[in-house]
């Protein structure tokens, strides 16, 4: 189901989830794949995540491009073991970090509500 926020966004939580290569069990729970993640999200958006935080943080810098702040989101989403651990990485990141949160917070709040 699309839910449509205040602002005309539109957020679909399950498609946000698969985005950043959570694939779903047969009951429906999210379930992550390291092997699935850093090839889909190269091959369908464009962008690396294949470095981890520790190798991206010492030459990291303020960038409010998208290319400069999703990956790195994506990245903080993906090495986070819960909703508070994800937004914690992306601050830790500095640069664009209010932003970096927001998209991060958003992929685990998608992925980690039933946690």
């Amino acid at each position: 189901m699309v839910q449509k926020n205040g602002i005309g966004n539109f957020v679909n939580s399950k498609y946000m989830c698969h985005t950043v290569g959570v694939k779903y069990d047969s009951s429906g729970n999210p379930i992550r794949d390291s092997r699935y993640n850093d090839e889909l999200i190269k091959n369908e958006f464009e962008m690396n995540v294949s470095q981890s935080l520790d190798e991206i943080r010492p030459n990291y810098a303020f960038d409010m491009t998208a290319m400069g702040s999703v990956p790195q989101a994506i990245r903080c989403f993906l090495e986070s073991n819960s909703w508070e651990s994800a937004v914690r990485l992306a601050v830790s990141m500095g640069g664009d970090a209010d932003t970096m949160a927001c998209i991060a917070g958003g992929i685990a709040e998608a992925y980690y509500k039933n946690k």
